[in-house]
């Protein structure tokens, strides 16, 4: 089984490619999931994250998704679970144990849907998802989705759960990724501190952590692996000129409005033809062309 000392490195939290008609491209998913996982330095990967619309697709389609991901990745494979309550988050995991996850990561239970949960409520669902379903878990502070928020104290309690190896933390704000790791770091037991925040990566590993879960490691992954690498290393100024180099692609993809994230990422990846396709789920709507003539210079800037 995964431990902390496994979650390391640049794990992309993959999207996921559909034909027209909503069915999964299962060619294109496969080249993708080989092409990430064989670049150094990518140390996971995350379907059925939000990245990979794993809410919106069906249980057959998170199924296939996961075992297309285990046939062709060399990396190990944590697979994201989003339940609405304690009893499907249970269900969901059984799904990604059963079709070969070797980990899951654990969005909040969506049933509370604003402010933050109660300490002694995010220690019980973890506690009982841990003791139900006997597969590694990384806790997930993402109040962006769903508004779901987990005060920090949730978090180091979710922390002592005897599944958790780790915890990603995505609140997009740097003081509680600050307090978050300051906390992390001091608990007896070895957790992986993973940041989730795309837009401040280069903070996130001055401050220290052992991995990103990103869904921006979709693109440009070599960048990530190598600012990552070289923070690491105390080579900060290295560090500094790749985020700014890739400040650009930052801003396009997490640009105003935010619910576009997804197919823009689908849409660079048809640019640099990974995918045939770049369509979403609806009602999300696709970019339009002034967007991809932009998304297009911004790749070709960057040597593409």
């Amino acid at each position: 089984m995964l431990t902390s000392k496994d979650l390391v490195g640049i794990f992309p939290a993959t999207v996921t490619p559909m034909t027209p008609d909503y069915e999964i491209e299962e060619e294109d998913l496969r080249k993708h999931v080989k092409q990430l996982s064989s670049i150094r330095g990518v140390g996971a990967l995350v379907p059925n994250a939000h990245s990979g619309e794993g809410r919106m697709v069906t249980r057959e389609q998170r199924i296939k998704v996961i075992k297309i991901h285990k046939e062709a990745s060399k990396v190990p494979v944590i697979a994201g679970v989003a339940g609405e309550s304690t009893l499907t988050t249970i269900e969901l995991m059984k799904d990604a144990k059963d079709a070969g996850a070797d980990a899951v990561m654990l969005l909040p239970p969506q049933c509370f849907t604003y402010g933050y949960l109660p300490v002694e409520v995010v220690y019980k669902y973890y506690n009982d998802c841990s003791n139900a379903v006997d597969i590694p878990i990384v806790a997930f502070q993402f109040p962006g989705f769903g508004g779901v928020k987990i005060p920090v104290e949730g978090i180091v309690e979710a922390c002592n759960v005897k599944n958790v190896i780790g915890i990603k933390e995505a609140s997009f704000n740097p003081v509680i990724f600050e307090e978050t790791a300051r906390r992390i770091r001091a608990l007896p037991k070895e957790i992986s501190l993973i940041t989730g925040n795309d837009t401040f990566l280069y903070t996130c590993y001055l401050i220290g952590v052992d991995a990103a879960l990103i869904l921006y490691a979709n693109l440009v992954t070599e960048m990530h692996v190598e600012m990552f690498e070289a923070v690491k290393k105390g080579n900060f100024a290295k560090g500094k000129e790749i985020d700014s180099k890739m400040l650009a692609l930052t801003n396009f993809v997490f640009g105003p409005p935010e619910r576009d994230l997804i197919v823009r990422i689908k849409e660079a990846l048809v640019m640099l033809g990974t995918f045939k396709y770049s369509t979403v789920l609806p009602p999300q709507p696709p970019i339009n062309e002034e967007e991809k003539q932009k998304l297009r210079k911004i790749l070709r800037d960057l040597g593409f």
